[in-house]
């Protein structure tokens, strides 16, 4: 897969309600050349199954067993992103 222009890096914690319209949402957009680095911060509810529902190349993700928190998921995504830009 090409290096994309922007990874967004993205954090989710007991986000099931919320995740789907989320990622829907980055997927409508009209700019293609992006990634997304989305960590699932240890969650307990059902948020692995929603995201693992989405199978687009461009869509990244990583299931950690324990919560770290916002500030240090980011960092991850940061350490892992392939973009030029990260937003």
């Amino acid at each position: 897969m090409p290096t994309p222009l922007v990874t967004v890096a993205m954090s989710v914690y007991n986000g099931a309600a919320t995740v789907q319209a989320a990622l829907r949402s980055l997927l409508w957009q009209t700019f293609p050349d992006w990634e997304l680095v989305l960590i699932n911060d240890g969650s307990a509810d059902s948020t692995a199954s929603v995201v693992d529902q989405f199978h687009d190349p461009r869509i990244r993700v990583i299931h950690a067993s324990e919560r770290r928190g916002l500030a240090a998921r980011l960092n991850e995504c940061v350490d892992v992103a392939r973009g030029k830009y990260i937003a």
